[in-house]
């Protein structure tokens, strides 16, 4: 539907196909970079921005036709959208933007479930999320609750159509489509994906230059630097949005099927750009 929209503005052309890709991946960078400088400061905010302006996977989202190309963004949309809604870090709560910010919340885990099924897996991120925020006896106003309330009421809206649609058809749901995974070949799946990080990585030409790793050695390097501080702070909820989103989102690309597969990072992409973020930033310091 989007690409009927863009190219009857800018033709059928290959540059018609991919420019609304284009628009999205540069969303991505923003929402990333606004993500870091919120919850870890600017250093931060614009290495994560950086590390992902150049990896090779964010880029080849950037120039594909498929709904994947979506996920970056809706991944780190949400992320974004949640450290403005929830008291995480240096939060400037905007009389008059409130209810804006609530809505595209809800909207955006909305359309995460129709775009993928790894929408199921971002939308559980953000439930987690807030029922730890909840329960961390943090001091939130009733009208920042009733925000949050908003925004599960326009989720569930949204999604009743996708709940009816997969009640009557369940193997055309979300979680059905998936799986697929044999129980024998998961460990396998595992190491291969891990391997993928700084080994070998996806085999497959059509998105990944054949066999080159997902990160580099210094990359890879800066990103385990991001997620031990990030543990070593995991009760601080700024460290804890990221924890629990690489808790619930790192299973679609570890035990993803004929591994390495690097299609299932897309959800994966914004967290690693703020770990590298994270790192650069403590090293400097």
């Amino acid at each position: 539907v989007l690409l009927a929209l863009t190219t009857t503005l800018t033709g059928k052309g290959t540059l018609g196909y991919r420019i609304f890709s284009v628009w999205i991946g540069l969303f991505s960078l923003a929402t990333t970079y606004a993500i870091g400088r919120r919850l870890f400061g600017e250093i931060a905010g614009l290495g994560s921005m950086a590390i992902l302006a150049v990896m090779f996977m964010p880029i080849s989202f950037s120039r594909q036709i498929s709904p994947v190309m979506l996920l970056p963004a809706i991944s780190s949309g949400v992320l974004l959208l949640l450290s403005m809604t929830m008291p995480v870090y240096r939060r400037r709560w905007q009389r008059g933007d409130n209810t804006i910010i609530a809505a595209a919340l809800g909207f955006f885990l909305g359309l995460g479930i129709y775009v993928h099924p790894a929408g199921l897996f971002i939308l559980l991120t953000s439930l987690l999320f807030i029922i730890y925020m909840l329960r961390s006896r943090r001091s939130m106003s009733r009208r920042r609750l009733s925000y949050i309330g908003f925004s599960l009421l326009i989720l569930i809206i949204m999604s009743i159509p996708y709940i009816i649609s997969s009640i009557r058809r369940p193997q055309l749901g979300g979680l059905d489509r998936l799986g697929g995974t044999e129980i024998d070949s998961i460990l396998g799946n595992l190491v291969s994906s891990l391997g993928g990080l700084v080994g070998i990585g996806d085999s497959n030409a059509l998105i990944n230059l054949p066999n080159r790793p997902l990160l580099d050695p210094i990359t890879a390097i800066f990103l385990f630097i991001g997620i031990g501080f990030a543990m070593w702070g995991h009760r601080q909820p700024r460290y804890a949005l990221l924890l629990i989103g690489t808790a619930i989102l790192s299973p679609i690309y570890l035990f993803s099927p004929n591994a390495p597969n690097f299609n299932n990072t897309a959800t994966l992409l914004p967290l690693i750009g703020l770990y590298f973020g994270l790192g650069v930033q403590m090293v400097i310091h």
